[in-house]
């Protein structure tokens, strides 16, 4: 059988499977890559197949090969194009640029079809940048999970799973910053280092705040 062959065949097991869209937005189901990728690649390995991405900043391309054999490979390819997610950083946007490139390439080869209409591009029609900026005018830890909630209670399940990720990877980095300059006071100090003693956390969770001398000479006798 040769690699076209193969690949229809990998196409024919893999569309009579019952594959489940676990994908949502506006209330509507789609696929994401995890929903149809790991069933793929079991096929792949069944049909002697490897498929392998790459990308360049012009070009996403997917390139499949046959593992048992020298046929000449299957190569599909697309522009690489952007995201421009409103107050994501620029790693954040290539790496949800890179998701929505594999979802489509893999899709492509495996002829999985769906109309654009219940893609999750479409969260571009929510505007996350007022909650990113409140998210980092809060003062406390405390604000920062508030504008989080209310970000997400907002987007009411309008963020892929990219997306999403990359918010709360954006959260972390606001919640290191805050507690390094956060103080903790007598009681909540006093809670964490029975925490810390009966195992439940380490240190270094404590000494992400800014302790002072006392404080720091009472963690390091525990």
């Amino acid at each position: 059988m040769n690699i076209y062959g193969k690949l229809q065949s990998v196409r024919v097991e893999l569309h009579g499977m019952k594959l489940e869209k676990t994908g949502k937005n506006n209330g509507k189901a789609f696929f994401e890559m995890g929903d149809f990728l790991p069933s793929a690649i079991v096929l792949f390995e069944k049909y002697k197949l490897c498929g392998v991405c790459s990308f360049t900043p012009e070009l996403a391309t997917l390139t499949i090969n046959s593992t048992d054999d020298d046929s000449a490979p299957i190569v599909i390819t697309s522009p690489f194009g952007s995201c421009d997610l409103k107050a994501m950083h620029v790693v954040q946007n290539i790496g949800a640029t890179v998701t929505y490139q594999r979802r489509y390439l893999w899709m492509t080869a495996l002829d999985i079809i769906e109309h654009d209409g219940i893609d999750a591009t479409a969260f571009d029609e929510f505007d996350i940048a007022p909650y990113i900026t409140t998210m980092e005018s809060a003062k406390t830890l405390v604000e920062l999970n508030a504008a989080h909630k209310a970000l997400v209670i907002a987007a009411n399940g309008a963020m892929d799973k990219a997306t999403d990720k990359a918010v709360t990877q954006k959260k972390n980095d606001l919640a290191k910053t805050l507690t390094a300059n956060e103080p903790l006071s007598a009681e909540r100090f006093a809670s964490a280092l029975s925490k810390v003693t009966s195992g439940e956390i380490t240190k270094d969770k404590v000494l992400m705040y800014a302790l002072s001398d006392t404080q720091k000479q009472e963690l390091d006798a525990v």
